[in-house]
């Protein structure tokens, strides 16, 4: 995480931008409550006044008194109005400082575009900042587990043939998929039994525990636990290690994906890490930190981004990782899903059902949701080597099998480019010998223009 000290001193402008408006507020709510005050005392007096009048005029005692309520519910009214110009007053105040603390707290520019773009040019900046795919979309239902009847499978087990897969025994057994995202639900009644906590860990300053949602959506995807209740992942006997590289607004810097991507690179065994998140311009720290991992025998899937056709997304289009596209139920190309040369292969991402935290239930779509569904069919392929006996191959040999098998492996295209995932074809031909398909093409990569502006994704 990068030293908070530096991080504020970017931004004072900002800072004392915001210091000012504050005490400007400040001062004007003094103003105007020091002014109801004095109204409030010139509406007392003058009924004070009626009222003697009253009492003066009205010998009759029933009179007197009729005139003394109507001055006291005058002056209630009187109250009452001021105690509401005073309540709107201070709420615009306490607003106004909250969101001082908390961007001092985040140490964030304070001031974007529509939340969408920064100023910055600078990629190799420390303060390169990614997020969730651009044009994310937030949850279309959320459940509580507990009225969910049963266990729920998403529509992607049926099309894809997973569920034909479980019936053969393959489920991902000793497969370890890293979820570099939001953090996840540690307790989640279908997360706790195959996610490992104590290797878990947050690199945002924040708790590992997913304020966000993303993250234990994604953490679900891959491995919720089959237990006849909840929803069940596509690998439901992998185990799933969840590292916080966004925080929980869904952003972070690329300090922080870098840490956590090193981080799940060393962890002991296999490990198969799923990236659900991206910048329209290449950082270099992450891309260094991915072909750190992509040395280290890591298998890595990453989202293709949700800006539609002609949209680049990184570290998706890095050659180091298999890039992911989203589709919807019946095989289309999800509309939101960015198509480009660097698209690898299409999965199922709209309108996923997965885990959520406070042990809920969501439906989200986006090619966040088909990157971890890859990530699972491929815990399940690692899974059946294990089981076998045989040894992990490596990124680029296992690139080679999944391109192969993909739906269209003879003529790749910038929707999913091989096309849709195979469970099934590529789980067998990862436990044979080899490929006897010829690898596809290399794709030639292009540069981001210098000077280009890149994007924060948020929710």
């Amino acid at each position: 995480m990068p030293p908070i000290p530096d991080k504020l001193a970017d931004n004072v402008p900002e800072l004392v931008v915001l210091l000012l408006i504050v005490a400007a507020v400040l001062a004007f709510a003094l103003r105007l409550l020091a002014r109801q005050a004095q109204q409030m005392g010139g509406v007392l007096q003058r009924m004070a006044d009626r009222h003697e009048s009253a009492v003066t005029r009205h010998e009759d005692a029933e009179e007197r008194q009729f005139a003394a309520v109507a001055l006291q519910t005058a002056a209630i009214e009187a109250q009452t109005k001021s105690n509401e110009v005073q309540t709107r007053t201070l709420d615009v105040l306490a607003r106004t400082v909250e969101r001082l603390a908390d961007h001092i707290d985040r140490a964030d520019p304070l001031f974007h575009l529509s939340h969408e773009t920064h100023a910055m040019t600078d990629n190799s900046s420390p303060e390169f900042r990614v997020g969730l795919p651009p044009g994310h979309e937030s949850p279309d239902e959320i459940l509580g587990r507990s009225r969910v009847l049963g266990e729920q499978l998403p529509w992607t087990h049926e099309e894809f043939g997973i569920t034909a897969l479980y019936d053969a025994g393959v489920r991902g057994k000793g497969a370890t998929v890293v979820v570099i995202d939001t953090g996840t639900d540690v307790n989640h009644g279908d997360l706790k039994t195959n996610t490992d906590a104590a290797k878990s860990k947050s690199y945002t300053g924040e708790a590992l525990a997913d304020g966000n949602g993303h993250g234990t959506h994604c953490c679900g995807i891959v491995a919720a636990d089959d237990n006849a209740a909840g929803v069940r992942g596509v690998a439901p006997d992998a185990t799933v290690i969840a590292v916080k590289g966004l925080s929980n607004r869904g952003s972070g810097y690329g300090s922080w994906l870098a840490s956590a991507i090193r981080y799940a690179a060393d962890l002991p065994g296999h490990k198969i890490l799923s990236m659900s998140f991206g910048a329209a311009g290449e950082d270099p720290e992450i891309t260094a930190a991915i072909k750190y991992a992509h040395g280290r025998g890591c298998w890595l899937f990453a989202a293709a981004g949700n800006s539609g056709p002609g949209s680049i997304n990184w570290p998706g289009a890095l050659d180091e990782v298999v890039c992911v596209a989203s589709t919807d139920k019946g095989g289309g190309v999800s509309s939101y899903s960015s198509a480009n040369e660097f698209v690898d292969v299409g999965f199922g991402g709209r309108d996923i059902l997965s885990t959520y935290p406070g042990n809920r239930l969501a439906t989200l779509s986006g090619t966040s949701m088909a990157t971890p569904g890859v990530a699972g069919v491929a815990a399940l392929a690692v899974g059946e080597l294990l089981k076998a006996g045989k040894p992990v191959p490596d990124q680029e040999a296992m690139k080679k099998v999944l391109f192969a098998t993909c739906s269209n492996p003879a003529g790749r295209n910038v929707y999913t480019g091989y096309g849709l995932v195979q469970p099934a074809k590529f789980v067998e031909a990862m436990v044979k010998d080899g490929s006897p398909v010829e690898p596809p093409k290399p794709v030639h990569r292009v540069a981001v223009p210098p000077g280009a502006k890149f994007l924060v994704f948020e929710m």
